[in-house]
């Protein structure tokens, strides 16, 4: 099969040859990887020109998409209207949710879709025509498909009003939970919240709504006796950013668990843990947690004895808290207040950015040599004058 070499100036007479070029994964990680990083706006000109009247073909094939993306993500306002137009037409029925697509495209779909509404230099009737589609579909079909997830969480961010709509619809939190518990859309899923609660904007008052919202959808999950558990990386999304009220209920719901304990010699747990015991305001609520998780001595010295930044992220967070020292002096019998505090030090200094370790090496050394020739300089001048 012929590829979309990394030589952009081949591609038009490539796809002129064979349009099989087109639905080649190697031809979409070429086109990915040029298109980043070109200096030019050529190439994604002569690229589109090229794959215009295949757009039809390559919206039923995966790698297809792809392509179709890279050329959204790094294409010019004309670029992103023209894909968008023939988009709106090719997938007239999967965006009235008509007709549903090929399986294997759901996902780079969404990711096509949520790529054209990010775009907001583009001020196009063809995309304002997609969030006006997007917009008027039942809040429980947009949270219950891979294909409209993202798009779904974009138009969230952009539009307060739209995303109290969707978080206070009964329908759409069943949705998202139905979607949450398919395996195959684990990916979309986290995507989505990584989208909604970490956004660049850091648009607080959103990120509380939304993280209410997923908090609120997957509660029983959260539960003593839930047999399956949210995937950990939802978790620890709710955890670093949730608002206070879900980091409150989360750190209830944990100490609950009855294999809590053995979650937290998991890495992700241990940060997970860490940030809910950082950031939660009830005191009473953590050291119940705490207690929970510390049993008896053996349980801390294995913590204490770790050398992972994860378990020492947590026992910084503990040494944060007077409450928790107190309380784990109580379980402990003495005081551990000296061992958390090294235990503080020893993962900031891992944690630490390697430019401003590197510097502090260097000014290290540098005044360990002034220290050495300020002592010779002394020597000299003692000498000197005995001579004298």
């Amino acid at each position: 099969m012929n590829v979309l070499t990394s030589e952009p100036t081949k591609w038009a007479d490539t796809v002129e040859f064979s349009i099989d070029c087109l639905f080649s994964s190697q031809s979409a990680r070429n086109v990915e990887d040029v298109l980043s990083k070109a200096s030019t706006r050529k190439h994604q000109k002569n690229l589109l020109k090229a794959v215009e009247p295949f757009i039809p073909k390559m919206i039923e094939n995966p790698n297809g998409i792809s392509i179709l993306t890279s050329l959204v993500k790094y294409g010019t306002i004309v670029t992103v209207s023209n894909v968008t137009r023939i988009v709106l037409h090719s997938c007239e029925k999967v965006l009235t949710c008509g007709k549903a697509p090929v399986e294997v495209c759901e996902a780079p779909l969404g990711v096509l879709l949520e790529r054209i509404l990010y775009r907001e230099d583009c001020t196009d009737d063809c995309r304002m025509n997609l969030i006006k589609i997007l917009k008027s579909l039942d809040h429980s079909l947009l949270l219950g498909s891979s294909v409209f997830l993202l798009a779904t969480a974009r138009l969230m961010i952009f539009d307060r009003a739209f995303a109290v709509s969707v978080c206070s619809n009964i329908k759409a939190k069943k949705a998202f939970f139905q979607l949450f518990l398919i395996k195959t859309k684990k990916n979309v899923v986290i995507r989505f919240c990584e989208l909604v609660l970490s956004m660049e904007e850091r648009k607080e008052d959103l990120t509380d709504l939304c993280s209410v919202f997923v908090f609120n959808a997957l509660h029983t999950l959260y539960t003593a006796n839930s047999s399956l558990r949210p995937w950990k990386e939802v978790t620890m999304l709710l955890a670093s950013c949730g608002c206070i009220a879900v980091v409150r209920e989360m750190v209830k719901l944990l100490s609950e668990w009855p294999d809590i304990s053995v979650y937290l010699r998991n890495d992700h747990y241990a940060k997970v843990i860490a940030y809910l015991l950082a950031r939660n305001p009830e005191m009473n609520n953590g050291i119940v947690l705490l207690k929970v998780l510390f049993q008896k001595k053996e349980d801390f010295d294995e913590i204490m004895a770790s050398r992972k930044s994860s378990q020492l992220r947590l026992l910084a967070a503990i040494a944060e808290k007077p409450a928790y020292v107190a309380a784990l002096s109580e379980t402990l019998g003495e005081s551990p207040g000296k061992s958390l505090l090294a235990a503080a030090v020893r993962y900031r200094n891992i944690n630490k950015p390697k430019a401003l370790a590197t510097k502090e090496v260097l000014l290290q050394r540098i005044d360990k040599i002034r220290s050495v020739s300020g002592t010779i300089g002394s020597l000299d001048k003692t000498l000197k004058r005995r001579r004298e």
